[in-house]
C-alpha cells in the first residue's frame, strides 16, 4: 500500500478505481444520452451541410450577376458612340453628295465632330495629358525621339507626336514626345 491509500483508508476513503470514475447512470440511461447526443452532432452535420450549400448558392449567385452586370456594363456608354457614329456618318454623307468640295466646310464638320468627341470623352472622366511646354514625366510621357535646341533646358518636350490620355488619375495611353537632349549635359 502507499502512503495515499493509507491516508485515505484513516479518512474512510474508498480509494479511486476506474469503477469509481464510471458515470452513476446504468446503462440504459448511459445509451439514452448517447443516442441524444449523436442526434444532437447529426443536426449541427446538417446544418453545417445546408450552410454551405447557402454559401455556394450565394456564391454562384454573386459570380452570375457580375457577369451579367460586366456583359452590360457598357451599355451605356457604347449607346453615346452611336450618337458619334451617326455624326460621321452624317458628314460622309453630306461630303459625298456635294457637288463641289467646300474644304471650309469639310474642315468646320469636321472640327465639330472633334468637339463632340472631345466632350464626349470629358464627359467619363478621359483627359489630354499635358505635354507642350513642360518637362518629360516619365510616368505620363513616352519618349520616341531627342533634339537638341540649345535654347531650352535639358528633358524640356520639343513635340508632341501622339496625344496621350488619363482616365481620371491612371494613364490610358502615353505622350509620344520628342524631347530635348542638350550635349553639354554629362550623365554621371
Amino acid at each position: 500500500m502507499t502512503f495515499e491509500t493509507k491516508s485515505n483508508e484513516k479518512e474512510g476513503m474508498e480509494s479511486p478505481t476506474p469503477e469509481n470514475n464510471r458515470p452513476s447512470e446504468n446503462n440504459e440511461e448511459f445509451n439514452a444520452l448517447m443516442t441524444k447526443k449523436q442526434a444532437e452532432m447529426q443536426d449541427y452535420i446538417n446544418d453545417l451541410k445546408r450552410l454551405q450549400a447557402d454559401f455556394e448558392n450565394y456564391r454562384k449567385r454573386v459570380e452570375r450577376e457580375r457577369t451579367e452586370y460586366v456583359k452590360h456594363a457598357n451599355f451605356g456608354f457604347l449607346r453615346e458612340i452611336l450618337a458619334l457614329l451617326d455624326s460621321v456618318q452624317s458628314a460622309v454623307h453630306k461630303l459625298e453628295n456635294e457637288k463641289e468640295f467646300n474644304q471650309g466646310k469639310a474642315v468646320h464638320g469636321l472640327q465639330l465632330l472633334e468637339k463632340q468627341f472631345k466632350e464626349f470623352l470629358k464627359k467619363h472622366g478621359v483627359h489630354e495629358i499635358q505635354a507642350q511646354n513642360c518637362k518629360c514625366d516619365p510616368a505620363v510621357h513616352e519618349v520616341v525621339l531627342q533634339g537638341t535646341d540649345n535654347s531650352k533646358p535639358d528633358e524640356m518636350i520639343l513635340e508632341e507626336l501622339q496625344k496621350g490620355y488619363l482616365l481620371h488619375d491612371k494613364v490610358l495611353r502615353s505622350a509620344k514626345v520628342k524631347v530635348n537632349k542638350l550635349d553639354s549635359k554629362i550623365e554621371k
